[in-house]
């Protein structure tokens, strides 16, 4: 029953009191619509609270994500380039004993170049 109804002419003060009490046991359940809307913000603001929090702990699982990636990643070029420094290190003993090889080569060449021309102008080996 609204206020305007009790205050009707007619209706004496004890019946308007009686009137109000029954109107108000009708508003029990409700609550003000200050309240509701001071609740309402409030849930609103915690609801984009959430959100905003799940999106920076998805962001930060991506980046732990990327950063797995990333160290199995440098794990597999370290690997390689274990495997690239001892090719390097083998193809450089080969090259040192290559070319010892011909330096020696080159030197018994340059040795046994004039013993040929001499061989070569007495017309054969002596013994």
């Amino acid at each position: 029953m609204k206020n305007e109804d009790i205050k009707k002419p007619g209706h004496n003060e004890p019946e308007f009191i009686a009137d109000k009490k029954a109107s108000d046991h009708e508003w029990d359940g409700f609550i003000p619509k200050a309240r509701f809307d001071q609740v309402n913000n409030e849930k609103k603001k915690w609801k984009l609270a959430a959100l905003q929090r799940d999106s920076r702990i998805d962001s930060l699982l991506e980046e732990v994500r990327k950063i797995d990636t990333m160290k199995k990643h440098i794990f597999n070029l370290e690997d390689e380039i274990k495997k690239k420094e001892e090719q390097h290190a083998a193809d450089l003993e080969r090259f040192k004993m290559d070319m010892a090889v011909n330096f020696a080569l080159f030197a018994f060449s340059v040795l046994l170049l004039p013993a040929e021309e001499e061989i070569s102008k007495s017309g054969g080996f002596r013994i």
